[in-house]
């Protein structure tokens, strides 16, 4: 796994996300800052909080659950579902690996 991104570093991809119009724009950057960095699961629910629909938000923390250092506190991130569906299917997917 790779080293903690860190607050600062964390701030600063939620910056240029913001600044992207298009949801995919944004699920690339972050998609290429976590395949180097990792997270803390409150770090990954900002980012997530920055999809605006559930499906990116689901596919990217499945992506993102390798690249989260705590993975004990990974059921932060369910705040950032809007369906019990999604976290049902996160978590199946969590049980998986």
């Amino acid at each position: 796994m790779p080293g903690y991104s860190g607050k600062q570093q964390v701030d600063r991809l939620l910056q240029t996300m913001a600044a992207r119009n298009t949801e995919s724009s944004k699920e690339s950057i972050a998609r290429q800052a976590l395949s180097q960095n990792s997270v803390l699961a409150e770090d990954l629910k900002a980012i997530l909080e920055q999809f605006q629909h559930e499906n990116t938000r689901l596919e990217f923390a499945k992506f993102a659950y390798k690249a989260t250092c705590d993975r004990r506190n990974f059921y932060f991130i369910n705040e950032a579902f809007s369906y019990d569906a999604s976290i049902r299917e996160l978590e199946d997917y969590i049980k998986r690996r």
